[in-house]
């Protein structure tokens, strides 16, 4: 869960810097202001005030640290997904979790980007519950929840490649101890990685992974999250992406506010 700000440069605006922590939203979630940008004064004021912005993008202020290198190497061996998380700095305890047969990030490379290979191999993701809470949950299951709302199929745009998706997701395979291949699901016309020393629950989850195949445009829904269950036309999908923007005028009017959804079911 992210943030992007950009607000008036004015006294009551500066307390938001690089590092600061600020609440956002209906959920008042905390985010951890990590960069700055904008544009600076250009010189007209507009009732005594100038006209330059300020513009901040946060990540959810519990899971910040896993965004940062390593100074030093995180190890372990079935260990939870919250003990890697919080081993790696994050702040947290996870919803529903799950052991990880081994977890390595050395220092230097961002825990994040090995956090998502253990889900990928784990076939499920991170979400933000209602409550603020971070939880695992695994792609089936997110399908298989009460749909928090059921759209017209006429409000959606469809996305669909299987050229695409045959060159994304390919088939797995891996050896055992005495050397013999162990191959997961297959299929032709479909790319082959080798992931080492996986088992074959590990081989078949890593071809089960979320693919995107609708995008919504409605009004603003700050309700809808990445992880919830929507209905459309009848068929079930799963937010994998939710933006919710909120834009005012520079007196307060002229206010824009809408949500857009990208939609994502398993690949088969």
């Amino acid at each position: 869960m992210t943030v992007e700000l950009e607000v008036r440069d004015v006294a009551e605006t500066k307390p938001l810097r690089e590092g600061a922590i600020c609440k956002v939203g209906r959920d008042q979630h905390e985010f951890l202001l990590v960069r700055r940008g904008g544009h600076t004064d250009d010189g007209y004021d507009q009732s005594m005030r100038n006209t330059g912005t300020r513009a901040y993008i946060g990540l959810l202020a519990s899971c910040a640290p896993i965004a940062d290198p390593l100074q030093r190497a995180v190890i372990r061996y079935g260990a939870t997904l919250g003990d890697v998380y919080r081993a790696c700095g994050a702040r947290v305890r996870i919803e529903s979790d799950f052991t990880l047969p081994i977890f390595v990030c050395m220092k230097g490379l961002t825990p994040s980007f090995e956090l998502a290979k253990s889900l990928v191999e784990a076939a499920g993701s991170i979400v933000v519950t209602d409550s603020g809470q971070i939880a695992f949950r695994r792609l089936p299951e997110m399908l298989a929840q009460a749909p928090v709302v059921e759209m017209r199929e006429d409000s959606a745009e469809q996305i669909s490649s299987n050229l695409l998706e045959r060159q994304f997701v390919p088939s797995v395979f891996s050896t055992d101890r005495t050397g013999e291949f162990l191959q997961g699901r297959t299929d032709s016309a479909r790319g082959i990685a080798y992931r080492p020393r996986a088992s074959m629950d590990i081989l078949n989850n890593m071809r089960s992974v979320p693919i995107t195949r609708r995008r919504v445009m409605s009004g603003f829904a700050p309700h809808i999250n990445a992880g919830h269950c929507i209905t459309l036309a009848g068929t079930r999908y799963f937010v994998l992406t939710a933006a919710h923007a909120f834009e005012t005028g520079g007196d307060g009017t002229d206010s824009v506010q809408a949500s857009t959804l990208w939609l994502a079911q398993v690949a088969a």
